[in-house]
């Protein structure tokens, strides 16, 4: 029976890890009590199996026990005694007690049960990341060290410990058309015809490489192209009298033939992506790309993070008038220059962290359920990340 207490190695405050970081399984040995020397001896094959356990799964890091440790210095020892040799080895081999992250193991007993207790530690910050026991009895002991060990193992791959790598795009392309047109004056004998159409368009496309844990590069293609026309052609209104090139509030007494419009064209570009910026624990990152397993859900999510360089921002307005003196035409121009970002969580995708490679191809289509259908929104993600 398994006993979860305190939290997963998942949420340990570990710092940055190396790509290949070092792990040291430390069996605590029995130093009072009964059965010393047994517990000994059942720690020994508990670090057995929870090192091979390791090594069958996290490839990418450097296990070691102190139990291997300790049979090395014996060795030394013997070979330093018998032929009077060099001693610098001892210092190679207290190298490996120096690690990213050690593996506590112990093994108590109550009455006919045994405790299997595990506390990992983060020696970067010289915190503990996590604790967990299981109870078991003689009989059941080794099959529920190797449970023991495989649920730590899963623990670990579940932090990512050893980085997936591959490539992720996300595009998302949002339009927005909308159109209208009145005509006609009732009992006017006159002609009148409105129009408005608009069309909107918007798309982001990223790009993401991830070579490392949380790092990676990244690129962007992010467009905006709106526009906005209205017309209006009137042959039923009159023109106000221009006196001493003056408008005044007289009319012409003959309807006359006017005819406007106006155009509103927005336009926005970005390109390309620069670091991230402080204050973030991924600073000089071109891209962040995390990989997050829910255990108990058996699934993930990726979360990515990028931003671009300032893109130019156009707005231009021009407004056209005929068939009144005063009426002038007008255009002007407004710029702007800033960035867009990206940090954005997909997923849930099913998957457990025992599981190589990630590959998912999925389209959305959205609606705005407040535009009748006149807003839409197409993403696509495409991912293939094995490690």
């Amino acid at each position: 029976m398994l006993l979860l207490l305190g939290t997963l190695i998942a949420n340990a405050q570990f710092g940055t890890l190396p790509e290949k970081p070092r792990i040291l399984i430390y069996g605590i040995a029995a130093a009072a009590g009964s059965n010393t020397a047994e517990r000994n001896e059942q720690m020994s094959i508990f670090e057995a199996i929870v090192s091979t356990a390791l090594e069958k799964e996290i490839t990418c890091a450097k296990i070691v026990t102190l139990g291997t440790i300790k049979a090395m210095l014996d060795y030394e020892r013997f070979r330093v005694l018998l032929y009077n040799i060099d001693e610098s080895d001892f210092q190679y081999i207290m190298g490996f007690m120096k690690c990213d992250i050690m593996i506590c193991l112990n093994i108590t007993k109550n009455g006919d049960d045994y405790y299997l207790g595990e506390s990992a530690l983060g020696m970067r910050k010289g915190k503990v990341g996590g604790k967990d026991i299981m109870v078991t009895d003689l009989d059941n002991m080794y099959q529920d060290m190797a449970k023991f060990a495989e649920k730590l193992v899963r623990v670990l791959l579940a932090m990512e410990i050893c980085a997936y790598k591959g490539d992720i795009s996300f595009t998302s392309v949002s339009t927005f058309t909308d159109s209208e047109e009145r005509t006609g004056l009732p009992n006017q004998g006159c002609e009148f015809k409105a129009t408005k159409k608009e069309e909107n368009k918007t798309v982001q496309t990223w790009t993401f490489k991830k070579d490392k844990r949380y790092k990676g590069t990244s690129g962007v293609n992010s467009t905006i192209n709106n526009s906005n026309k209205v017309t209006e052609h009137n042959t039923c209104g009159h023109c106000c009298k221009i006196i001493d090139g003056v408008k005044t509030d007289q009319f012409e007494p003959d309807p006359t033939d006017r005819n406007s419009s106006t155009l509103i064209t927005e336009s926005y570009s970005a390109t390309k992506t620069i670091q991230l910026a402080a204050p973030t624990e991924y600073e000089n990152y071109s891209a962040m790309i995390r990989i997050k397993f829910d255990i108990l859900a058996n699934n993930y999510t990726i979360t990515v993070k990028a931003i671009s360089e300032p893109g130019k921002y156009t707005k231009k307005t021009e407004i056209k008038n005929s068939g009144c003196p005063y009426d002038e035409n007008f255009e002007k121009e407004e710029n702007a220059i800033y960035p867009v970002s990206c940090n954005t969580t997909f997923g849930p995708f099913p998957g457990s962290p025992y599981v190589k490679s990630l590959k998912q191809t999925i389209t959305r289509n959205y609606t705005d359920p407040d535009s009748q259908g006149k807003s839409k929104t197409t993403e696509r993600i495409i991912f293939n990340l094995t490690r």
